[in-house]
C-alpha cells in the first residue's frame, strides 16, 4: 500500500521543517507556508488523505481554507491546528470548516501521529466505502439488465410455445429448450442475488467501522484524564484497566533510579555512616554485629546499590 499524502499548511517555517522531519518517513508529506499556496498545492498535487492548516495565518486563516478544502475534496480529512482553547470558538470554528479533528499547538509528536494514523485510516475507509457502493450499484445495473433479459426470453419463449402448442410435437422440443435456458437464467440470477448480498454485508461492515472509528476519546489537555460513558474523569491507567482489560506491572526504569531511588540510597548510607561515627546505632540492634559481617557498611551499601542500578538497567 502506497503512503498516505498529507498536506500542512503553516506560516512558520520552523513548524514545517519539524512536521516533515517527524512525519516524512511515514508519509507523503507536503508542505505550504500560506493558505493560497496550500490551495495551488491541491490543485496540481490533487487530491490528499488529511490537510491540516494552522488557525492564525495572514490572509486566509486555516478554517477558510478548511472550507474550501472540503468543497474541492469533501472526502479529505481536514484538522485545524489552532493555539485557542475557547470551546465556543472551536465549536464555531469545526462547524464552519467541517473539521475533523483540532490540534492545540504546540503539538505533541506522539498525539498527532496517533490523530494523523487514525484520520489516515478514516479516510481510507471513506474510499473503500465508495469503492464498495460503486461496485454494488454496478451489480444492480447487472442484475436489473439481466432480469430484462430474462423477461424478453421468457416472453419470447412463450410466444413460441403458444406456436408450438399447435404442432404438438415440435412444440415439445421447443418447450424443452426454454425450460433449460429459464433455468439457467435462474442460476445466474440466484448467483447474483448472493453476490449483491455479500455486497451489502461488506457495505454494513465497513459503515460500523466507521462509526467506530469515530467514536474519539475525550482527553484533557491538561491532565490526560480521559472522560468515560458515565461522564466521570479517569487517569489513563485506571482507564485502560478498566476499558481494556490490561494490567500493570509496576518496575523502575533506569533514569527513574539515578533520578530518584539512587540519590535516596545515598542519602539513606550517609545517615547510617553518621551515626556509626557518632557511635549511634542507626535503628534498634543495629549495634550488634553478626559474625563475619562486614565492617565496612559504606562499601557494602555501594555494592548492593550497583547491583540495583545494573538490575534496574536490565528493567
Amino acid at each position: 500500500m502506497s503512503r498516505a499524502r498529507i498536506l500542512y499548511i503553516d506560516d512558520e517555517p520552523i513548524n514545517l521543517s519539524l512536521f516533515s522531519a517527524s512525519f516524512g518517513h511515514e508519509f507523503e508529506v507536503f508542505t505550504a507556508n500560506n493558505g493560497e499556496a496550500g490551495l495551488e498545492m491541491l490543485a496540481r498535487e490533487g487530491e490528499m488523505a488529511v490537510v491540516l492548516a494552522d488557525q492564525r495565518m495572514p490572509g486566509q486563516v486555516g478554517i477558510d481554507v478548511l472550507a474550501r478544502v472540503r468543497e474541492l475534496y469533501p472526502d479529505t480529512i481536514r484538522i485545524m491546528v489552532t493555539a485557542y482553547t475557547d470551546t465556543d470558538y472551536l465549536i464555531d470554528a469545526i462547524n464552519r470548516g467541517h473539521v475533523y479533528q483540532y490540534v492545540v499547538k504546540p503539538w505533541k509528536e506522539q498525539e498527532l501521529r496517533f490523530t494523523l494514523a487514525h484520520s489516515v485510516k478514516t479516510y481510507r475507509l471513506t474510499k473503500r466505502n465508495q469503492e464498495l457502493l460503486n461496485e454494488l450499484e454496478a451489480a444492480n445495473r447487472r442484475l436489473r439488465r439481466l432480469n430484462t433479459e430474462l423477461e424478453e426470453r421468457v416472453a419470447s419463449r412463450t410466444r413460441e410455445l403458444s406456436e408450438a402448442n399447435r404442432q404438438l410435437q415440435a412444440s415439445y422440443d421447443q418447450l424443452a429448450a426454454a425450460k433449460a435456458l429459464v433455468d439457467e437464467q435462474k442460476r445466474r440470477l440466484t448467483a447474483a442475488n448472493a453476490e449483491l448480498a455479500r455486497r451489502i454485508e461488506e457495505l454494513e461492515a465497513a459503515r460500523r467501522e466507521i462509526r467506530e472509528l469515530a467514536a474519539v476519546l475525550p482527553i484533557c489537555s491538561y491532565c490526560k484524564k480521559i472522560r468515560d460513558d458515565a461522564n466521570y474523569w479517569l487517569d489513563l491507567e485506571r482507564y485502560l484497566q478498566t476499558h481494556a482489560d490490561i494490567a500493570f506491572s509496576h518496575a523502575i526504569c533506569p533514569e527513574c533510579y539515578r533520578k530518584e531511588v539512587k540519590p535516596e540510597l545515598e542519602a539513606f548510607g550517609e545517615q547510617i555512616r553518621a551515626q556509626q561515627a557518632s557511635g549511634a546505632a542507626p535503628f534498634p540492634g543495629a549495634g550488634k554485629r553478626r559474625p563475619g559481617a562486614s565492617a565496612n557498611l559504606g562499601e557494602s551499601e555501594e555494592k548492593e546499590e550497583n547491583g540495583k542500578e545494573k538490575t534496574a538497567g536490565k528493567e
